[in-house]
C-alpha cells in the first residue's frame, strides 16, 4: 500500500493538490497494508488448502468466498484502520465506511475478480500473495485517492 499512496501523492502534487509528501501518511498506510498483507497470507494459504484444484469450478468458489469474505474485511480493516490511526472519531469512521464502501468494492471487483482467476488458474500457490501485491500497486493508489482526495465529495 506504501508504493500505491507514494504514487497517489505524486498525482495530488502534479495537480497543486499538496505542497509536498506527507510521510506520516505514508507511514500509516504502510501499517494498515501490513496487517491486511499478514491477513491475506493466511487467508489464500487456506483457501489453498480447502480447495487445490483449478477446475473452473473451484476457481469461481474461490473468487466468490474472496470477494465475498475477504474483499469487506479488507476494505473494513483500511477504513477503521486507518482511522484509527488518524485519531478518527468513530461516528466519522461509520460515516466514511458507509460513503466509500460500495464505491471500493466496485472497484475491488473490476479489478480482483479477472486478475484472481488468473491468479488461481494459473499461479502457483507459494507466489499468489506475490501476484496479488504486483496487481494491487494501482488498486493501492485508487485506495490513497479514495481516502485522500475525493473524502469530501463522497461523505
Amino acid at each position: 500500500m506504501c508504493t500505491g499512496d507514494i504514487v497517489q501523492q505524486n498525482v495530488e502534487q502534479y495537480h497543486g493538490l499538496s505542497d509536498g509528501y506527507d510521510w506520516k501518511r505514508t507511514a500509516r498506510i504502510t501499517i494498515v497494508g501490513s496487517v491486511l498483507g499478514s491477513m491475506q497470507y493466511f487467508f489464500y494459504r487456506s483457501l489453498d488448502k480447502r480447495y487445490p484444484a483449478k477446475d473452473m469450478r473451484t476457481i469461481a468458489k474461490k473468487i466468490v468466498i474472496d470477494q465475498t469474505l475477504c474483499t469487506p474485511m479488507n476494505i473494513f480493516v483500511f477504513i477503521y484502520g486507518l482511522g484509527l490511526l488518524e485519531n478518527t472519531p468513530w461516528a466519522k469512521m461509520n460515516e466514511e465506511f458507509r460513503h466509500k464502501f460500495l464505491v471500493i468494492f466496485s472497484v475491488d471487483c473490476a479489478v480482483f475478480v479477472p486478475s484472481q482467476y488468473i491468479n488461481f488458474k494459473f499461479v502457483d500457490p507459494k507466489y499468489r500473495l506475490v501476484f496479488v501485491n504486483m496487481v494491487s500497486i494501482m488498486y493501492d493508489t485508487f485506495l490513497s485517492y479514495i481516502k485522500y482526495t475525493v473524502s469530501s465529495l463522497l461523505v
